[in-house]
């Protein structure tokens, strides 16, 4: 069984893999976010979401569920909820355990209580390309997300984690950066103006610079700048020009923010240096593929710092519906 909490949207689903390993997806639902609309308490927040998967839940043993927002993962698989990003309220959520949270919540309604295990959508993401790449040669795996809100997840040599020292230093494992959280990009006037208008000023800047949430918003605050600066013409045709190169100059701005994010992740992995063994990029959200050109100006970044500087070499690859059937791998082997 399997839930995936995103951005805006909310699925649940039962996945299972057949004799070629191949994901089925059966009983798909999509639902709305708890928390979107209007302030929800933490008794309403895990009950929506118990009423969500209540009618498929007794299918599996275990739970994998997806869940996209910055969590301290525990050795059981639950995991805490540090805080809440792209505008979800709920705030007595904070600091609360998602997966025993949503067991008494399915008890309440007459369910058993399941093992939850609770992963990030960037490691979703890339557990589903490892799954779905046998027979090719890939050097390592990068998950990222460009959606609603952005993240990545690298996989690194244990060794380099020399916070955990008890870690088998000759083993790897995924590293879930909250890559949306980075402080440090280049932020102008009007971004700054922008990241107090929103319900958490100060925290995750870098997410409101490139994802789906904040673009839009982002981009019209600019164009007003533009009309109170007289930066504008009376002249129609003058004017559209105009603010289709100042919203083109954004989108070219995220698609660079991103291709430097992503470049980290491939040169911090240490590898990808062998042309024949790239490394795969396993990339999700609408905003990466739907919003108009954006791809195109990543990759045309990515040539000039990966291949071009460093030579590290890479393949942007995506899975249907990568989100829940990574987190059916983790609900199965875990």
């Amino acid at each position: 069984v399997v839930m995936d909490a995103g951005g805006t949207n909310f699925r649940v689903a039962v996945v299972h893999f057949d004799k070629d390993k191949k994901a089925q997806i059966e009983d798909f639902e999509l639902h709305e976010m708890p928390g979107v609309e209007k302030e929800v308490s933490r008794k309403e927040f895990f009950e929506t979401m118990a009423g969500y998967v209540g009618d498929i839940v007794d299918q599996g043993s275990n739970i994998g569920f997806c869940f996209s927002y910055p969590a301290e993962i525990l050795p059981n698989k639950d995991g805490k909820l540090l805080r809440f990003s792209k505008e979800i309220k709920a705030n007595e959520v904070e600091g609360q355990m998602i997966g025993e949270n949503l067991n008494t919540a399915l008890e309440s309604i007459g369910k058993e209580k399941k093992h939850v295990v609770i992963l990030n959508d960037t490691v979703t993401t890339l557990l589903a390309g490892r799954a779905a790449s046998f027979g090719k040669n890939y050097d390592s795996f990068i998950g990222f997300i460009l959606g609603t809100g952005t993240n990545s997840a690298y996989v690194e040599s244990n060794k380099n984690i020399k916070k955990k020292p008890d870690l088998d230093a000759g083993k790897n494992q995924i590293i879930n950066v909250e890559s949306g959280g980075f402080a440090e990009a280049p932020m102008g006037a009007i971004d700054k103006e922008f990241d107090g208008s929103t319900i958490n000023p100060g925290e995750h800047t870098f997410e409101k610079m490139i994802s789906g949430a904040y673009l839009g918003p982002l981009v019209f605050m600019t164009l007003k700048k533009a009309a109170e600066d007289e930066l504008l013409s009376e002249i129609a045709c003058y004017d559209f020009a105009m603010l289709y190169e100042l919203a083109d100059r954004m989108v070219t701005r995220a698609a660079k923010l991103t291709a430097i994010n992503l470049s980290s992740a491939v040169i911090k992995s240490g590898r990808g240096q062998d042309p024949e063994n790239p490394v795969c990029i396993v990339a999700e959200g609408t905003t990466f593929y739907k919003l108009r050109d954006f791809q195109s100006k990543v990759e045309k970044f990515l040539k000039e710092f990966l291949i071009n500087k460093k030579g590290r070499y890479y393949e942007i690859t995506k899975v249907e519906n990568a989100t829940l059937i990574g987190a059916a791998i983790a609900g199965l082997t875990n």
